[in-house]
């Protein structure tokens, strides 16, 4: 694989995480859905870029301006996909917690109209 074809494919993976990253923080303020089938695609990403990055890594690799920016920007998306997605984990665990409270909630309800049937 080329230099070129090598920069041109982590570009292309650096775009769809870009989407993934967007449509995560889209759904942190509410304006999207980010579920489990994105996390599916987005962890489906990570592996074919393990090549690239061992080779990129090596002292003797070969490299251009283009390839070292579009693995920096591979490394910073995913920085700030690991922030995101930890503040997406933290909304789901207090949604989770405001469920629950509403499931008690709607449990405890529905004893009390059972209850007050039952004296009618």
């Amino acid at each position: 694989m080329t230099i070129s074809d090598r920069t041109a494919f982590v570009a292309e993976i650096n775009a769809k995480i870009a989407v993934y990253l967007d449509q995560a923080r889209r759904a942190l303020s509410g304006a999207d859905v980010f579920d489990v089938t994105s996390v599916r695609a987005l962890t489906a990403l990570l592996p074919q870029m393990e090549p690239e990055v061992k080779a990129f890594r090596l002292p003797n690799a070969e490299t251009s301006q283009e390839l070292a920016f579009q693995m920096d920007l591979y490394g910073r998306q995913l920085r700030g996909l690991g922030k995101t997605l930890e503040q997406i984990r933290m909304m789901m665990l207090a949604r989770r917690g405001e469920l629950e409270f509403s499931r008690r909630h709607m449990s405890a309800v529905s004893r009390w109209t059972s209850a007050y049937q039952q004296t009618r």
